[in-house]
């Protein structure tokens, strides 16, 4: 039992910090009304455990410290991300098929930018309507990455995912 927590603790702590520095990789444009930020990828991660929900979120929080709007981008930012999450995960967790797990996680993902929207529109001033076209299609740019990779790897390696992720 404690070995299968602190394995759990583990990937917990990998997850997050991997958010963190796939965000901090390409700072400028993980803020913003313009952004793609690539660590949103690792939101799929859902689709194997929740334990992933509490991974993104912490990463998010995290990578927000960074971010040019303070400490209100790490409450609201990360607070949208675990809303989303559990979305994502109550609506998958009963489906079938592991390619409409991803692809709804995809859609939920692009979705739920409307909350990053608003955020930005009242921290920033900027643009409601054109902010979360922008911030839609990062998240659909760096979601549909996510998605080839994580099906390329589920059907290329099953086994070895499984066991590292589970």
């Amino acid at each position: 039992m404690r070995q299968h927590q602190i394995k759990k603790m583990v990937q917990i702590a990998l997850v997050a910090s991997l958010y963190v520095v796939l965000s901090l990789c390409i700072a400028p444009l993980s803020y913003g009304p313009i952004q793609i930020r690539l660590s949103e990828m690792l939101n799929l991660l859902v689709i194997y455990d929740k334990k992933y929900i509490y991974a993104v979120t912490i990463g998010c929080a995290l990578a927000n410290l960074a971010s040019p709007y303070g400490i209100l981008d790490v409450i609201f930012g990360s607070a949208s991300t675990f809303i989303t999450l559990w979305i994502c995960y109550a609506v998958i967790k009963r489906m079938d098929s592991f390619t409409k797990k991803i692809w709804s996680i995809v859609g939920i993902g692009t979705v739920a930018m409307v909350s990053i929207a608003a955020e930005l529109y009242v921290l920033a001033s900027a643009p409601f309507w054109m902010t979360y076209l922008t911030v839609a299609i990062g998240e659909l740019i760096s979601l549909s990455i996510g998605a080839v990779l994580l099906l390329w790897f589920n059907r290329s390696y099953p086994t070895v995912i499984r066991r590292w992720l589970k």
